[in-house]
């Protein structure tokens, strides 16, 4: 096991970046000889310069055969490089882009938004926008962007976000902007991603790094066709002195890195219903810190292994405080009071007590933004604050409770392959119970213990024990399920009266439950019933959650039409669908092709019976079909049972969708069974008077 220096393992990294740039600040010297060193690599011309656009690119047009879109990137362009900022030593990262517009519509790409982190201290500079038009007596006219049309919103999380709109862009337009993000995070770099949603001609990342902190990049989606062109090593020559060394005359060596990456002529990537994060599919480069090493003193260990990620976060005061501090744990659990004996029950009074007393500010984190103390006192915290503050409070219970490192499904997918924390963002807590094992996240009160956001359920995670790290594989997660029955009672004077009956459970009774708080049970039950009927009116209704902590409800609405038979231009045939379009599980699924795979958030369970009590005078003529249908591996089916006589009918309709992964090759097969289920829940029932016949 690697021995981590003490001094360094009791920090945060927010911490740790402050240690290194006070002790070290004459360090920041180190800069000028890396740059003099690295003239040869760093020196290449940048492929684009601000403000030199050739002519070429003005009268650049679009190849329709390769080339649909409204726009094309021809240049993406980035730097990192430790810099010496006022006297701080920061990293330091540059973008510019350079767009050119086809189509009018291609204008809308000039709306550009950059995020920044200005609460961890990032500040954005030299920002500056420029549009291009090639004029038809050859000039070029330039539009500038004024720093008044620059504007900046904040977050309560300290992110800022600036928005600008480039003026005077047109079709056949170019337009560039540039930028400067000042960091202080020392310590992690940041990533590179390659592919955009429009396509890019060039796309280049240089990375300019001191033997000081030494870094190892991570290649991830990345393939034969877009690799990796040049990466240059070499060593820069650094008096003793400078770093305050005693014998100031000597030379110390400093190995340099200079990576350049370049990949070019990339597609786009054509975003698809149901795909996932585009994170999952992007290719990129990420960098993870493995040691720090100043000369002359032994390297300073950070993540090497996974065990690596256990020993630095459970031993790191920030993270492992959360789950060690068995005073102010004490505390709490006195404040909750004499817990069940059961283990399961214990777990869920906890995770009640965390979700109901603490607020999460919406911000996932692998880490709390502030101590134990502070966030009792405050009651509001980040993912990480309130997740480990459970794990603590389940493992001071006398539970095996431990915090789980996790990616987001919107953040991405994990790989196990290189210790990379870069790709985590947020934390969960995984308690080993004798019935069953679960994992828990005490971020929404809405929520039962046992039933965490879909968001969550991401194939794997990082289990976190004193001394060593564990990979999990993540359940999948449960089913949506919808039990409804409708019944209809027509009479020959045209009146009808009918009631509905809902049963939900997991995320369809929690849409439901945040659906009926935005308005109100009244309002959303005469939804429910505009356009299966003329004249329809609610009589009564009732909303239940038939067991909170479950996550259960149920809805019935009770309706009649005083005038049904209005609908109708021939009184003697009535027809109508028996099922309430309204309510049933639909999927978007256009006639493509797709390059993705399919994704749905969870699997669905759906069951619906109508009886249709038919008028006295009137008979059925015609029933829906049947249908019977699946899909390979029973990934999904469907029912359609029909029976009736001359005075009921009855349709019973089962829907089930227990994957939640197809693949590309395996979406025509998923759309053709969508199309054929929504088909079979639209038939009608017809029925005629006996004049008729």
């Amino acid at each position: 096991m690697i021995k981590f220096a003490e001094e360094f393992i009791r920090t945060s990294p927010l911490e740790l970046n402050h240690y290194i740039a006070h002790r070290f600040l004459r360090i920041a010297l180190i800069l000028f000889f890396i740059v003099a060193f690295a003239k040869e690599a760093w020196s290449q011309l940048p492929p684009i310069i601000w403000d030199n656009i050739p002519k070429s690119d003005l009268e650049l047009t679009p190849d329709e055969q390769k080339n649909s879109s409204d726009a094309i990137i021809l240049c993406d362009y980035g730097t990192a490089t430790y810099e010496d900022v006022r006297g701080e030593y920061r990293l330091v990262y540059f973008r510019h882009t350079r767009v050119k517009v086809f189509r009018q519509e291609g204008t809308r790409w000039a709306n550009i938004s950059i995020s920044y982190n200005k609460g961890a201290g990032d500040e954005i500079t030299f920002l500056k926008a420029h549009a291009y038009t090639l004029q038809p007596d050859g000039k070029i006219s330039v539009t500038e962007t004024r720093p008044d049309e620059f504007f900046e919103k904040a977050s309560g999380d300290g992110d800022v976000t600036v928005t600008f709109s480039i003026p005077g862009v047109f079709s056949g337009s170019v337009f560039e902007y540039s930028y400067r993000i000042v960091s202080s995070d020392l310590l992690n770099m940041r990533s590179w991603k390659f592919q955009r949603v429009l396509p890019v001609l060039w796309s280049e990342y240089r990375v300019q790094l001191s033997g000081i902190y030494n870094h190892v990049a991570v290649l991830h989606n990345v393939t034969d066709s877009l690799r990796i062109n040049q990466k240059m090593e070499g060593v820069s020559d650094l008096e003793a002195g400078t770093i305050g060394y005693a014998r100031q005359n000597d030379l110390i060596r400093i190995p340099v890195t200079t990576g350049r990456y370049v990949m070019t002529n990339i597609p786009a990537i054509k975003e698809e219903p149901f795909m996932g994060p585009l994170a999952d599919y992007l290719p990129e480069i990420r960098f993870q810190l493995y040691s720090v090493t100043f000369p002359g003193k032994e390297p300073v260990r950070f993540i090497q292994a996974w065990d690596d990620v256990a020993v630095y976060f459970l031993q790191n005061q920030a993270f492992g405080g959360f789950i060690s501090e068995g005073r102010l744990l004490n505390e709490v659990l006195k404040k909750i009071g004499k817990l069940p004996e059961k283990p399961a029950e214990k777990v869920e009074v906890i995770y009640r007590y965390v979700v109901s007393y603490f607020r999460w500010d919406h911000r996932y984190a692998i880490l709390p933004d502030k101590n134990l103390q502070s966030f009792l006192n405050e009651r509001s915290g980040n993912s990480a604050a309130l997740n480990l503050l459970l794990t603590g409070l389940l493992k001071q219970a006398g539970l095996k409770a431990n915090p789980v490192l996790i990616s987001n499904r919107s953040n991405g997918k994990i790989s196990d392959k290189i210790p990379l924390v870069q790709q985590f963002n947020n934390v969960i807590c995984w308690v080993e119970l004798a019935s069953e094992n679960c994992f828990l996240s005490a971020l929404d009160p809405d929520r039962p213990f046992d039933l965490p956001d879909p968001d969550l359920y991401n194939e794997k995670g990082l289990v976190l024990r004193p001394g060593r790290a564990q990979w999990i594989d993540l359940p999948s997660p449960p089913p949506a399920v919808r039990n409804m029955v409708i019944s209809l009672r027509f009479q020959t004077e045209g009146t009808m009266f009918g009631f509905i009956i809902i049963r939900e459970k997991g995320e369809f009774a929690l849409a439901r439950k945040k659906e009926i708080m935005l308005t109100d049970v009244a309002a959303f039950s005469q939804n429910l019933l505009n356009n299966l009927f003329y004249g329809l009116q609610v009589d009564s209704f009732s909303y239940k959650e038939l067991n909170p902590q479950k996550n259960e409800s149920s809805l019935t609405v009770s309706f009649s039409s005083r005038a049904w038979l209005n609908q109708f231009t021939n009184k003697n045939i009535i027809y109508f669908e028996a099922l309430l379009r309204n309510l049933l599980f639909r999927m978007n699924l256009p006639p493509v092709e797709r390059k993705l795979p399919f994704i749905l958030p969870y699997p669905v369970e759906e069951t619906i019976v109508a009886v249709i009590e038919i008028p006295e005078g009137y008979e059925i003529e015609s029933l829906p079909d049947e249908e019977n249908i699946s899909l390979p591996d029973n990934k999904a089916s469907f029912q359609m049972k029909v029976s009736g006589n001359e005075e009921v009918a009855q349709i019973k309709s089962m829907l089930f969708l227990r994957s939640t992964f197809f693949s590309p090759s395996e979406y025509p097969y998923l759309r053709q069974f969508m199309n054929m289920v929504s088909a079979a829940q639209s038939q009608q029932i017809v029925a005629v008077t006996e004049e008729k016949h």
